[in-house]
């Protein structure tokens, strides 16, 4: 296991995630996994619009729903328009529910 030091650059305005998530390498390499999997709520809210590009981009559907669950506490009202098109593409219930949680809480 390759380990990714996800490095604070809040300040300057550039993302908190690993560079192996800003590149473009494909969600099927196992270092994408890797990077992604692991992550917290310590990288929002400097990562929440890259992790909302990747949540578009990607057809997995473990990504998908990390992706969520991180954004589910996320207290920014520009998300709300990301819930409801998170809640109309997603058919599994329980990733139905999540986002429509997290878009009537951002809705508050």
């Amino acid at each position: 296991m390759i380990p990714f030091v996800v490095e604070d650059r809040c300040q300057s305005g550039l993302s908190a995630l690993p560079s192996v998530l800003e590149h473009d390498v494909g969600p099927r390499d196992p270092a994408f996994r890797e990077a992604l999997m692991p992550l917290t709520s310590s990288v929002l809210p400097a990562a929440t619009w890259d992790l909302v590009r990747i949540y578009r981009s990607t057809k997995d559907l473990s990504y998908r729903f990390k992706i969520l669950r991180l954004l589910f506490d996320e207290a920014d009202p520009e998300l709300e328009s990301f819930f409801a098109e998170a809640y109309s593409r997603e058919r599994y219930l329980d990733m139905k529910i999540a986002a429509l949680r997290a878009k009537s809480s951002s809705a508050v």
